[in-house]
């Protein structure tokens, strides 16, 4: 199987779809037994076809995909995710994956857990945390996670409610091993039988403002009402730097809808919060707002964060869930003296 290089060029790997039509078309038996091994069909996207198989792809389309994607600048620091599956049924109980994120060094799991009665004992805090890690151990090996290559990998949980829940709570979970960069997809597995497929998430550009100062002091207002709907979750990278908010740096990296709420993951450098002087206070570097095109308003609240050495990684978390008919939204990230807005393009069928 022939490797894809590390910074492979579209335009060439058409050409050679094209130059294998060809010779396919003029009879060559070597080109016509690569097409014959995915269609009997001698036509363009039966080469692309065989070309992405060739390259240890599903689909010219997952080719495509990962060509873009190392053809952008590469950084030490940078994120990829995958979304788009529906919810599956485990021993833990239903599991629906938000997003599956990935950086260097980790792949971590998003996704909704309602609990199957039987797993959430009535139980003391004590009684818990004295079983929180034989049970989060355990809690989803029953779950295999394959990816298109057949490797297969473990789903861990990192963590859960203290004591457990029965209502639907958010899960973070972590593949192990970290799986090599370039798979076109990854599948849920469970011993029940059921399936969910990962596939990449769209890449989306945004168009970012200057930073302004802030008009006034705008009062919150209260989101319009959506109710939400069942379905896979909406994914999408983003890999853009903002122009600084007060001295913050921001890197938007993935935007993920899910259910009654969805998710902003950025990096802030060099931190997200601010402390006071004395150090007894705190607040987030920027607060973080966005409107549709439809007009329905989301407010943004802490979603968590992960310090490093010269960043913090966090989520901004909104609410109500994002409009499914929403085509775009803008977001306004506000400091104490300055304000940015950023569009973003996030209906699914567009490029």
């Amino acid at each position: 199987m022939p490797e894809l290089p590390d910074r492979p060029d579209l335009d060439q790997l058409r050409r050679q779809a094209r130059e294998l039509l060809r010779a396919a078309i003029s009879g060559q038996p070597d080109a016509v037994a690569r097409l014959r091994a995915v269609s009997d069909r001698v036509m363009l996207s039966t080469a692309q076809l065989a070309l992405a198989r060739e390259y240890g792809f599903a689909n010219w389309a997952a080719l495509r995909i990962e060509t873009r994607r190392r053809r952008r600048p590469a950084t030490l620091d940078e994120r990829w995710s995958f979304g788009g599956a529906t919810a599956v049924s485990a021993a833990a109980g239903i599991l629906a994956p938000a997003a599956l994120r990935f950086g260097p060094g980790f792949a971590t799991l998003d996704a909704v857990l309602t609990p199957a009665e039987d797993t959430s004992p009535a139980v003391s805090f004590a009684e818990a945390m004295e079983t929180m890690a034989a049970y989060v151990k355990s809690q989803f090996a029953d779950v295999t996670v394959v990816d298109d290559r057949d490797a297969k990998y473990a789903l861990l949980a990192t963590g859960r409610s203290v004591p457990p829940r029965a209502d639907p709570e958010w899960v973070r979970l972590r593949l192990d091993p970290v799986p090599p960069r370039g798979c076109a997809w990854f599948e849920l597995r469970t011993t029940a039988g059921s399936v969910s497929r990962l596939v990449p998430a769209v890449h989306r550009t945004v168009r970012a403002g200057v930073p302004m100062p802030i008009p006034g002091d705008p009062a919150d207002e209260a989101p319009l009402p959506i109710e939400p709907t069942d379905g896979p979750s909406l994914v999408f990278d983003l890999a853009a730097d903002l122009p600084p908010v007060d001295g913050a740096l921001l890197r938007l990296d993935t935007v993920v809808s899910a259910q009654e709420e969805w998710f902003l993951h950025l990096r802030a450098r060099p931190g997200w919060w601010v402390y006071s002087a004395d150090g007894r206070t705190k607040r987030t570097v920027v607060s973080a707002t966005a409107e549709d095109d439809l007009g329905t308003r989301y407010l943004g609240a802490f979603g968590g964060s992960a310090n490093h050495d010269s960043y913090e990684e966090a989520a901004v978390r909104f609410q109500p869930r994002l409009d499914p008919l929403a085509r775009s939204v803008r977001f306004t990230f506000r400091g104490t003296a300055e304000q940015v807005t950023v569009d973003l393009r996030v209906d699914r069928f567009s490029a």
